[in-house]
């Protein structure tokens, strides 16, 4: 059957480039339209588990906040605290000598950095939490893979014109609660793709705007910036006592299951004393809503491809069919039975969607390379593969009913003798 399938498909070569130039056209409109459903999932789903309890988020504007008792939950502020996710702001300067640093620990650092960056730590429940889209090397979260040397930090850096790469090392100056400033080697583990997403570094907020899932998540733009953006772990920071800065952060702060009205009260009091804070429940209803209205527009447009592939493929299965049923008539007649006539037409279809994907594929990764995707959500993984999947199975399945419905109550008599 694969033999006359192929024998098929080049007979009507000229009919079959038409399904294939229209399955490829469907295949990127479903890779487009899953990608954008995905991105707003991509950041409500890491949170969602947060934003299904009670809790707060918080931009931090008091520059006096205490995390030193409890970092991962700041119950110094309230008992009813649970969790807490944020970044640390770390101020970082230039390689410094032994006289620089002793003058340093009086006046302050006025060298010039060479390696001048944003610079933010996250704990672990935050590296955990997401990982950006990386172009080199590993995320943060695998920092356990790497050797624990002494004065040396692994940290993850956007693309930069700095020329900073996966393990390349480079000296920066970090300030040491107490004590002044210290040299640390910076490692690089991993290289993030510049515009990507990182939590909690809101650097303006506007209460007049409704927060959702993606807000808690900052994009980058180096070229915005005109400094990388380097991210560092909270866990090795603490070991030296660096000092990190709140002001100007996000933060989550997920309060204790099971609070009454009153107790929820003075814990949502108790984020005041942080900074300006939007409840959970709010954000939770703005991402929802954001990404239902989204599916409500996108939903039609998906129903709409597979419409239009389903009455597509029926017609020019109709037709095709019609067009090969002297051969359909003589293939039974040399042994084959009617379903294997609508296999040998489904092979023919299936040929025609192995190259429509392969064209699909090309036009996308051309598009990629050539950077034409860089400002959009376009992105492949495993449910645009799915969604293609789905459209070439029902691709399969109209172009098997077709031919039975047309020469499955026929002889292959009168179908020989009604094509002549």
């Amino acid at each position: 059957m694969r033999r006359y399938a192929l024998k098929e498909f080049v007979r009507n070569i000229k009919f079959n480039i038409f399904i294939i130039i229209q399955l490829a056209f469907v295949f990127v409109m479903i890779v487009f339209a899953l990608s954008s459903i995905l991105q707003n999932l991509k950041y409500y789903t890491p949170i969602k588990n947060y934003l299904g309890k009670d809790g707060a988020y918080i931009f931090v504007d008091n520059p006096t906040v205490d995390t030193t008792k409890d970092k991962k939950a700041l119950s110094n502020y309230s008992k009813y605290f649970d969790d807490a996710l944020y970044s640390k702001e770390i101020p970082i300067e230039a390689e410094l000598t032994e006289s620089e640093l002793a003058k340093a620990a009086i006046e302050g650092v006025t060298k010039e950095n060479p390696y001048d960056a944003n610079v933010y730590g996250y704990y672990d429940n935050v590296t955990n939490l997401y990982t950006p889209t990386m172009i080199d090397g590993e995320w943060l979260s695998k920092i356990d893979n790497y050797n624990d040397e002494e004065n040396v930090l692994h940290a993850v850096i956007t693309e930069n014109y700095y020329g900073l790469k996966v393990g390349d090392i480079y000296t920066q100056s970090l300030l040491i609660s107490g004590s002044g400033y210290k040299n640390f080697k910076i490692k690089i583990i991993g290289v993030m793709k510049n515009g990507t997403r990182s939590f909690g570094m809101i650097r303006e907020y506007d209460s007049s705007i409704k927060l959702t899932a993606k807000d808690m998540f900052e994009s980058y733009d180096v070229n915005q910036k005109g400094i990388p953006l380097v991210l560092l772990s909270m866990n090795e920071l603490d070991k030296y006592n660096c000092v990190g800065w709140l002001t100007g952060t996000g933060m989550m702060i997920r309060f204790k299951d099971g609070l009454s009205s009153e107790e929820y009260t003075e814990a949502l009091n108790a984020t005041y004393e942080i900074g300006s804070s939007t409840e959970f429940k709010e954000i939770r209803e703005n991402s929802l809503k954001e990404i239902k209205n989204q599916m409500t527009v996108l939903a039609p447009i998906i129903g709409g491809i597979i419409l239009l592939v389903i009455v597509s493929v029926l017609s020019m299965s109709a037709v095709n069919t019609n067009k090969q049923l002297r051969n359909y008539g003589i293939y039974y007649m040399c042994g084959c039975r009617w379903r294997q006539c609508a296999m040998i037409n489904a092979l023919s279809i299936f040929i025609s969607e192995a190259v429509a994907a392969i064209l699909a594929y090309v036009a996308l990764r051309g598009a990629k390379i050539a950077g034409l995707l860089n400002n959009t959500v376009v992105t492949f993984g495993s449910w645009q593969l799915i969604g293609c999947l789905c459209i070439a199975v029902i691709t399969l399945i109209v172009a098997l009913i077709m031919p039975v419905l047309i020469i499955g109550k026929s002889t292959p008599r009168e179908i020989i003798k009604a094509s002549r």
